[in-house]
């Protein structure tokens, strides 16, 4: 072997471990969460994929409770799904705290068109 092939297998030995797992490239803060889902990551993308599996849990767990208290036409504590349905779908007034916002910062905010 000559002094050329050596340095050929030295090059691929280290291009290797280079791209070996251990090893992250230069990827942008925006992609960053994407590139660790698709080629495992560190164990902050593992902790946000267990945490997102339990708020998934959790919503499915009340969704459940909900549905079975319409079907039976029960009260979840002492509110019926009539008036949970309510709540969920009013529109907070807003106006009131923007005023107080636009007061105390001195921040001026766009008007808000009443209906």
């Amino acid at each position: 072997m000559n002094d050329a092939q050596k340095r050929r297998e030295q090059l691929l030995k280290e291009t290797r471990s280079r791209y070996q797992s251990s090893y992250m490239p230069a990827v942008h803060p925006r992609y960053r969460a994407a590139y660790h889902g698709l080629y495992g990551g560190s164990e902050e993308t593992a902790g946000a994929s267990e945490s997102l599996s339990v708020r998934i849990l959790i919503s499915l767990i009340l969704f459940a409770v909900f549905a079975t208290a319409d079907y039976h036409h029960d009260k979840v504590w002492k509110f019926s799904t009539s008036q949970i349905t309510a709540e969920i779908s009013r529109q907070p007034e807003l106006t009131g705290y923007l005023e107080a916002f636009t007061q105390n910062t001195g921040i001026h905010t766009p008007k808000l068109e009443q209906e």
